[in-house]
């Protein structure tokens, strides 16, 4: 997957179907857009009930999860973080 004529967020939904219906999504980046819309979004397109976001410490992370509260599904704060983006999905007893 690279994002050179696709966005990931519009290859993922395409490349999971086959797996089944996704249960939890965790996302492991140093970047976080300040809103959170990039992994909202993700979520929705997914119809994810849960997301995890990989961090050191949630007082220290970019990602705003204060806003989250307010959010059609949970996301948490999940350890450990890494300075490379990673994404794990759990689809079907199966994580990918």
């Amino acid at each position: 997957m690279h994002p050179l004529d696709e966005a990931v967020i519009e290859q993922l939904p395409g490349l999971l179907a086959p797996y089944g219906s996704c249960t939890e999504a965790v996302v492991m980046s140093p970047y976080h857009d300040p809103d959170g819309f990039a992994l909202r979004i993700l979520a929705k397109r997914l119809g994810v009930p849960k997301t995890g976001v990989a961090v050191t410490k949630p007082s220290a992370s970019p990602f705003p999860f204060a806003e989250t509260a307010a959010w059609p599904h949970v996301v948490t704060p999940v350890s450990p973080s890494v300075h490379a983006r990673w994404y794990e999905f759990k689809m079907g007893g199966k994580i990918l």
